[in-house]
Protein backbone atom coordinates (compact mmCIF):
# COMPACT_ATOMS: atom_id res chain seq x y z
CA UNK A 1 0.00 0.00 0.00
CA UNK A 2 1.00 3.61 -0.46
CA UNK A 3 2.34 5.25 2.61
CA UNK A 4 1.58 8.87 3.33
CA UNK A 5 4.69 10.91 3.15
CA UNK A 6 4.94 14.12 5.17
CA UNK A 7 4.68 16.12 1.93
CA UNK A 8 1.50 14.26 0.86
CA UNK A 9 -0.02 14.67 4.30
CA UNK A 10 0.62 18.42 4.26
CA UNK A 11 -0.89 18.70 0.76
CA UNK A 12 -4.02 16.83 1.87
CA UNK A 13 -4.37 19.07 4.94
CA UNK A 14 -4.02 22.20 2.81
CA UNK A 15 -6.55 20.89 0.30
CA UNK A 16 -8.94 19.91 3.12
CA UNK A 17 -8.60 23.35 4.73
CA UNK A 18 -9.24 25.16 1.43
CA UNK A 19 -12.22 22.91 0.69
CA UNK A 20 -13.74 23.62 4.13
CA UNK A 21 -13.06 27.34 3.67
CA UNK A 22 -14.80 27.31 0.29
CA UNK A 23 -17.82 25.43 1.64
CA UNK A 24 -18.13 27.63 4.73
CA UNK A 25 -18.01 30.85 2.69
CA UNK A 26 -20.66 29.44 0.37
CA UNK A 27 -22.90 28.59 3.30
CA UNK A 28 -22.43 32.00 4.90
CA UNK A 29 -23.30 33.73 1.63
CA UNK A 30 -26.73 32.11 1.60
CA UNK A 31 -28.20 34.76 3.92
CA UNK A 32 -27.59 37.47 1.34
CA UNK A 33 -30.07 36.06 -1.18
CA UNK A 34 -33.03 34.63 0.66
CA UNK A 35 -36.27 33.78 -1.10
CA UNK A 36 -38.86 36.48 -0.34
CA UNK A 37 -42.28 35.63 1.03
CA UNK A 38 -44.54 36.92 -1.75
CA UNK A 39 -48.31 37.10 -1.41
CA UNK A 40 -50.49 35.21 -3.87
CA UNK A 41 -51.80 38.49 -5.29
CA UNK A 42 -48.26 39.82 -5.87
CA UNK A 43 -47.28 36.54 -7.57
CA UNK A 44 -50.35 36.75 -9.78
CA UNK A 45 -49.67 40.38 -10.74
CA UNK A 46 -46.03 39.63 -11.52
CA UNK A 47 -47.06 36.64 -13.62
CA UNK A 48 -49.50 38.83 -15.56
CA UNK A 49 -46.79 41.41 -16.16
CA UNK A 50 -44.43 38.70 -17.41
CA UNK A 51 -47.14 37.26 -19.65
CA UNK A 52 -47.95 40.61 -21.26
CA UNK A 53 -44.27 41.42 -21.72
CA UNK A 54 -43.60 38.11 -23.46
CA UNK A 55 -46.79 38.39 -25.50
CA UNK A 56 -45.98 41.93 -26.68
CA UNK A 57 -42.45 40.85 -27.55
CA UNK A 58 -43.70 37.86 -29.57
CA UNK A 59 -46.18 40.04 -31.48
CA UNK A 60 -43.44 42.57 -32.20
CA UNK A 61 -41.13 39.79 -33.39
CA UNK A 62 -43.85 38.37 -35.66
CA UNK A 63 -44.39 41.83 -37.15
CA UNK A 64 -40.64 42.25 -37.70
CA UNK A 65 -40.69 38.98 -39.68
CA UNK A 66 -43.55 40.20 -41.88
CA UNK A 67 -46.09 37.84 -40.30
CA UNK A 68 -49.64 39.24 -40.32
CA UNK A 69 -51.72 39.23 -37.12
CA UNK A 70 -54.07 36.73 -38.78
CA UNK A 71 -51.23 34.31 -39.60
CA UNK A 72 -49.72 34.73 -36.14
CA UNK A 73 -53.09 33.96 -34.55
CA UNK A 74 -53.40 30.83 -36.71
CA UNK A 75 -49.91 29.77 -35.62
CA UNK A 76 -50.76 30.22 -31.93
CA UNK A 77 -53.93 28.21 -32.44
CA UNK A 78 -51.91 25.33 -33.91
CA UNK A 79 -49.49 25.47 -30.98
CA UNK A 80 -52.16 25.42 -28.26
CA UNK A 81 -54.91 23.36 -29.95
CA UNK A 82 -53.45 19.99 -28.87
CA UNK A 83 -53.93 20.98 -25.20
CA UNK A 84 -57.61 21.88 -25.54
CA UNK A 85 -60.28 19.58 -24.15
CA UNK A 86 -61.87 18.39 -27.41
CA UNK A 87 -64.69 16.63 -25.55
CA UNK A 88 -65.94 20.02 -24.26
CA UNK A 89 -66.44 21.09 -27.88
CA UNK A 90 -67.07 24.64 -29.03
CA UNK A 91 -68.87 25.61 -25.81
CA UNK A 92 -65.84 24.51 -23.76
CA UNK A 93 -63.56 26.59 -25.97
CA UNK A 94 -65.81 29.63 -25.54
CA UNK A 95 -65.96 29.24 -21.75
CA UNK A 96 -62.19 28.75 -21.64
CA UNK A 97 -61.73 31.96 -23.61
CA UNK A 98 -64.13 33.86 -21.32
CA UNK A 99 -62.25 32.52 -18.29
CA UNK A 100 -58.93 33.66 -19.77
CA UNK A 101 -60.31 37.12 -20.54
CA UNK A 102 -61.59 37.43 -16.99
CA UNK A 103 -58.19 36.35 -15.66
CA UNK A 104 -56.23 38.82 -17.75
CA UNK A 105 -58.56 41.82 -17.65
CA UNK A 106 -56.63 43.58 -14.86
CA UNK A 107 -53.86 44.53 -17.25
CA UNK A 108 -54.16 46.20 -20.60
CA UNK A 109 -51.92 46.25 -23.61
CA UNK A 110 -52.33 48.47 -26.63
CA UNK A 111 -51.03 47.49 -30.03
CA UNK A 112 -50.67 50.06 -32.76
CA UNK A 113 -51.46 48.20 -35.97
CA UNK A 114 -50.11 51.10 -38.03
CA UNK A 115 -46.65 50.86 -36.46
CA UNK A 116 -44.04 49.20 -38.63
Amino acid sequence: MNKLTPKTLIMKKIFGFLFCLLISTSLLAQDKYTVPDISVEDKFNRTLGQFWGIFATSVDFAKSQGITPHDYGKYLGKVFAPTWNKEAGFEGMVWGTVYNWETFKKQRIQCDSNKN
